[in-house]
């Protein structure tokens, strides 16, 4: 939008390489962040003064303003006060702000599809792909089946995948229709609250309550699609993010639906229960990062039945509550079971060091403390070993989080780590998965206070940098052969053999919203703090005057805190597993963001519009008593 001139001139050459217009010169400049890069056509210096240099930017009028000057014009075409409220007020207005609201998401969500079509076949294969594809490699060239680390559920479903069709391609069509199923999803969410509140409603605010929540859901549609450039990245890396997110959606749902809703008969009670229990299973067994997640999703069905439980026996109400837990008991116990039978000690030993690693800091200092407990859990000598290992992964910066690089303690210095396991922690791998949790649990016994301020500190990192930042096209990364461990040959065989050869391409954007996506984003990432905030004031507020509180108000309060407790739910392992791959969790859990954004700005509106409505009234009632005040007795007597 920079157009650079000299002497009144344009300059042809705009948008040049910085090491060119150096190098070149000729005219070329560049418009870079809040740098002007440029030079002279003749080569002489512009610091001169030789040459008059100006610059013109090309004015736009922002949407807003836009948008408020067509409502100022529609207020002066309607300039008589019962006509606007006639119209606002009527049927078809409401039924024209919900048809608007469907044929938006419905649009958006074509036009994403449509942008997708022809491109689902680039695939992004990237190193850490191998371990989710080599059970499913396995077991279609040599009949078995293996383990290698990751959770069973999802290879199953990237087994049946690839077997029904034959190639990758149909893995990535799996993930990108999971992908676009986010969009009714949320639409459903944000919409379920207002529905059930409108219930309880005279007929006029249900009309209005009905429509403003298809406004907000369509709303919170169109951000999904427009600000999840990262997101829509994942689409093509061949791992369970996507359809994590799905569940985690879905559970959302079925939970406010079994808390929220009073009018659902057992039949569907029950299985709205047991959807849940298996949403917990597979957010379990796809991504076991997300424990706390599915906790929560089994803790708030369980709440729901609980409170609807007068519709059913005492028998039917234990066997469906045992059915919800079973179903990811299950999982876990049957990936515990494959891990054993396969010899896969990898398993067992991954999360214990992941652990161990990224508190690097508090066990090296727990070491290097004398008389400490991790000291004599270890000794002087391998304690002083192990202390100084974990010095020199903290030396490298290339990640620069609290804490250090976890990849360089678990990949790139992996050598050196197991032999000092060999040495100090045990031969068998059940010895140094005990070792791993022995250090790590006197490691915080010897230094609570600073295990604590860790914690904080990277919670609030996570509510901070928990946002849409990057709305930028990410560039695909080719697989490269060689990547691989020599053992997982198959997975090579799978890709040469079975995937398509298109590499090197941009993802393409969803939607030309290039200028919506940066401007939006930034008010994303001021807004959510503030919003959490006042829902949490508020809705302590209501439940403290609920008898008096309209169930509009109590609907939109559970909903806000529920949606604000399911995207908190990936802080912990945020805040003590994975540090150093914090947009990781911000990929999964992006669609768990826009439906608590959604939420707690409709919670925040309700409230809004009770708190002016109150107020108006208790103006009003001042008025009128004011005026059915008697009358003073006049001083003089009455005449006769």
């Amino acid at each position: 939008m920079l157009e650079l001139l000299e002497d009144g001139r344009p300059l042809p050459k705009a948008h040049a390489g910085h090491d060119e217009i150096r190098s070149l010169g000729s005219g070329r400049y560049s418009h870079w962040k809040r740098l002007l890069l440029f030079s002279s056509t003749d080569g002489i210096s512009p610091a001169s003064g030789v040459h008059r240099y100006s610059y013109r930017i090309t004015q736009n009028i922002a949407p807003w303003l836009q948008g408020l000057a067509l409502l100022c014009a529609l207020l002066i075409v309607l300039h008589k006060r019962r006509q606007l409220l006639t119209l606002l007020t009527s049927h078809q207005f409401f039924h024209f702000l919900i048809l608007l609201s469907l044929g938006t998401a419905v649009l958006v969500t074509a036009l994403v599809a449509h942008s997708l079509w022809g491109a689902w076949r680039l695939v992004d294969l990237q190193p850490d792909s191998s371990t989710y594809l080599a059970p499913a490699a396995t077991a279609l060239f040599a009949g078995d089946w293996g383990h290698l680390v990751r959770p069973f559920v999802y290879p199953a479903i990237a087994f049946a995948a690839i077997w029904s069709g034959g190639t990758l391609d149909h893995l990535i069509a799996l993930h990108i229709a999971a992908y676009l199923l986010g969009a009714p999803l949320i639409y459903a969410i944000v919409l379920l609250p207002g529905q059930l509140a409108a219930r309880s409603l005279d007929h006029s605010r249900t009309a209005f309550n009905r429509a403003m929540s298809h406004l907000i859901a369509a709303a919170a549609v169109v951000v999904y699609f427009s600000l999840s450039a990262l997101y829509l990245a994942s689409v093509f890396y061949v791992a369970p993010e996507i359809l994590s997110s799905i569940a985690a959606l879905a559970a959302l749902w079925l939970s406010l639906k079994l808390m929220l809703d009073h009018r659902l008969k057992r039949a569907n009670l029950a299985a709205c229960a047991l959807g849940a229990g298996l949403c917990a299973a597979a957010i379990v067994g796809m991504k076991p990062a997300l424990l706390a997640l599915a906790g929560l999703t089994l803790l708030l069905a369980t709440w729901g039945l609980w409170q609807q439980r007068m519709r059913f026996q005492k028998t039917i109400l234990i066997a469906t509550w045992g059915a919800m837990i079973a179903l990811p008991a299950a999982v876990v116990v049957g990936d515990r079971y494959l891990a054993q039978q396969y010899h896969d000690a990898s398993a067992r030993l991954f999360g214990p060091t992941t652990v161990f690693c990224n508190n690097a800091d508090i066990i090296g200092q727990a070491l290097e403390t004398p008389d400490s407990r991790a000291r004599q859990l270890l000794g002087d000598t391998a304690a002083r070993d192990v202390a100084q290992f974990l010095k020199d992964v903290q030396e490298d910066e290339s990640w620069p989080l609290l804490g250090f690089n976890g990849d360089r303690c678990m990949y790139t210095l992996a050598i050196r780590r197991i032999a000092l396991e060999r040495r100090y922690f045990g031969l068998t791998s059940d010895d140094v998965v005990r070792t791993y949790r022995q250090l790590l649990t006197a490691s915080i016994a010897d230094a609570p206070g600073l295990y604590a301020r860790r914690v904080l500190r990277q919670f609030k990192r996570f509510l901070l940098d928990r946002s849409a930042d990057d709305c930028y096209r990410h560039e695909q990364h080719a697989w490269l052969p060689g990547t691989f461990a020599p053992d997982l040959a198959l997975v090579q065989r799978l890709v040469e053999e079975r995937s398509s050869r298109i590499r090197g391409h941009a993802l393409p954007h969803p939607l030309p919203l290039d200028t919506l996506c940066n401007d939006l984003a930034k008010r994303m990432t001021t807004a959510h703090i503030p919003l959490v905030a006042l829902t949490l004031i508020g809705s302590t507020l209501c439940f403290f005057g609920r008898r008096t509180m309209p169930r509009l108000l109590m609907t939109r309060a559970w909903a806000a805190l529920v949606s604000i407790g399911f995207w908190l739910s990936t802080a912990p392992i945020v805040a003590l597993v994975h540090t150093f791959d914090i947009e990781r969790y911000i990929t999964v859990t992006f669609p768990l963001y826009v439906v608590m954004l959604a939420s707690t700005l409709c919670f925040s509106l309700a409230l809004a519009v009770y708190g002016l409505t109150r107020a108006v009234d208790w103006g009003r009632g001042r008025r009128s008593d004011w005026r059915r005040l008697p009358k003073p007795p006049s001083a003089l007597p009455p005449a006769p």
